[in-house]
């Protein structure tokens, strides 16, 4: 599946990147690649998880499920990339700080 292709609520959580984004301007292209990093750095880039961060303050789990959703998304758009790799980009930041027992 391609990024034309895309179910239609698939196509809303990807279309909500640019609005949790507001405005910064390290956006996904089509190939999971943010726009303003040089070097085809991968989507989410570290300003873009920042930004990201920035929108879910304090709600790491709703972060979480946000960016696991972008992930089954890419899962299906690159199916040669490794999974363990696409979740370590997409989902294993959004762990956020350590929680004290």
């Amino acid at each position: 599946m391609n990024a034309t292709e895309r179910p239609a609520h698939v196509s809303r959580a990807v279309q909500a990147i640019a609005v949790r984004l507001d405005g910064n301007p390290h956006q996904p292209d089509p190939s999971w690649t943010c726009r303003t990093c040089v070097g085809e750095v991968g989507w989410p880039c570290s300003p873009a998880r920042t930004r990201l961060a920035e929108t879910y303050p304090g709600d790491w789990v709703g972060l979480s499920i946000y960016m696991g959703s972008l992930l089954i998304v890419a899962l299906t758009e690159m199916p040669t990339t490794p999974p363990a790799e696409l979740h370590e980009r997409f989902v294993s930041w959004t762990r956020g700080p350590a929680v004290k027992p």
